[in-house]
């Protein structure tokens, strides 16, 4: 089933760049700096069923800014010629959280999540992941709660 998929990823800032790794099922894409926006697109015969664009987001440790100024974010999906604020949140992320924040975190009673549903911006090291099916048009079906949809 031909697929036409696209994301967008920008780096949060000018200061501090991460390095991700792009992948379509268990295939690399891209693997590098982000030090500018990036479409990645997937326009490719794919196999009917159940499919993974992911991101692997890695920060230096020693990166001292803040959170919110770090890392990358997710600014756009788009299916052909859709695209809607539910797509960019349809990923999810799982955060690898550095030591000894976490420890500390923790030890105050925070609990820190294993995974973050609706995710566009990666600020910490993990893995982002959109699971959606081929054709990309019933995934969106469903995302949108359309209705039913006959297969």
């Amino acid at each position: 089933m031909h697929t036409n998929l696209s994301v967008t990823v920008a780096p949060a800032n000018q200061i501090s760049f991460p390095v991700i790794i792009v992948g379509l099922d268990n295939q690399t894409i891209f693997k590098g700096k982000l030090t500018e926006t990036k479409t990645f697109t997937i326009d490719q015969d794919l196999c009917v069923g159940q499919h993974k664009f992911w991101i692997k987001h890695l920060l230096s440790n020693n990166d001292q800014i803040s959170f919110c100024q770090r890392g990358s974010r997710i600014t756009e999906i788009r299916a052909g010629n859709i695209s809607t604020d539910r797509m960019r949140w349809a990923g999810e992320f799982t955060p690898v959280w550095s030591e000894p924040w976490a420890s500390e975190q923790r030890s105050q009673g925070i609990e820190l999540q294993e995974k973050l549903n609706s995710c566009d911006h990666l600020c910490v090291n993990g893995e982002w992941v959109l699971n959606f099916t081929a054709p990309v048009y019933t995934w969106i079906h469903n995302l949108e709660n359309l209705g039913w949809i006959y297969d």
